[in-house]
């Protein structure tokens, strides 16, 4: 993007008279004595835009049938202004919401920050914190002994319903947490592998109709934060949101109101 500025810059725009408010270290002082009358420089710089993507992913974003829900088309759209970023040279980020703030990619650029972009996308789909999906550990033990049974041909059972260490143990050697992402939030030791697991097999989980707490507010005030606070330089924040199940909405309209006061461009 071209910006103009007094007496800075890079490239030479015009020179012209003088105005009230001009700074005098823009005053062109040869070009002034030339003319009999005082002129100024404006010069042109280019700088890059850092353009920051927040998304709602909570459950009120997930209703209805696949291909036509919220967040189908907030996926969409979302992924749209990312290749727009990227095409004319700035510097994207996104990061998802719930009733907390889920997965934060800082902006970069490039087509490596797009390929970023889309596997973020990805992982939308693939939910298995505790405090966002409905089912306890013992019902993800249970969605994992199927699977293995009828698909890997593997049987965990016993007869109280399921022999979870032995179950755990297997999956601690087929897996390496390390190397599946950030360790999910889950009930006890034994269900972060479990929810490891169903995460790197992509077994659905459900996903919980409202966030713990029935408020979307904390997670999208966190986002607005992260994307704006502490940054000198205007950016420009998208929030992509249903505002559904939107209790304190006062909290969000008070940090939408403070990043535009510190010059973002704020986009709901």
């Amino acid at each position: 993007h071209r910006v103009r500025r007094h007496g800075g810059g890079t490239e030479l725009h015009e020179i012209r008279e003088f105005m009230t408010g001009d700074p005098y270290r823009s005053i062109a002082w040869k070009a002034s004595a030339r003319a009999g009358r005082l002129l100024v420089r404006e010069n042109e710089q280019e700088v890059q835009q850092t353009d920051y993507l927040l998304l709602d992913v909570a459950g009120s974003m997930r209703e209805g049938s696949p291909g036509g829900r919220p967040l189908d088309n907030a996926l969409e759209l979302a992924a749209a202004e990312a290749r727009k970023c990227i095409a004319r040279g700035d510097s994207v980020g996104i990061i998802t919401l719930d009733g907390r703030m889920l997965a934060h990619l800082g902006p970069d650029d490039g087509s490596p920050q797009l390929n970023r972009v889309y596997d973020l996308l990805l992982g939308v789909m693939e939910v298995v914190d505790a405090d966002l999906t409905t089912g306890n550990d013992a019902a993800v033990a249970r969605r994992v002994g199927r699977y293995l049974r009828f698909h890997e041909g593997l049987d965990f059972s016993d007869a109280e319903g399921w022999d979870v260490p032995r179950m755990t143990s297997h999956i601690q050697l087929r897996l390496r947490l390390e190397s599946t992402g950030e360790p999910p939030l889950a009930e006890s030791p034994r269900g972060v592998w479990l929810r490891a697991f169903c995460r790197h097999r992509g077994l659905p989980l459900e996903h919980r109709a409202l966030p713990v707490g029935g408020d979307k507010a904390p997670g999208i005030v966190a986002g607005l934060r992260a994307a704006g606070e502490g940054v000198r330089v205007p950016r420009t924040i998208t929030l992509i949101s249903d505002l559904r199940d939107v209790r304190d909405m006062e909290t969000v309209t008070r940090a939408l109101r403070l990043l535009r006061r510190r010059g973002h461009d704020v986009q709901v």
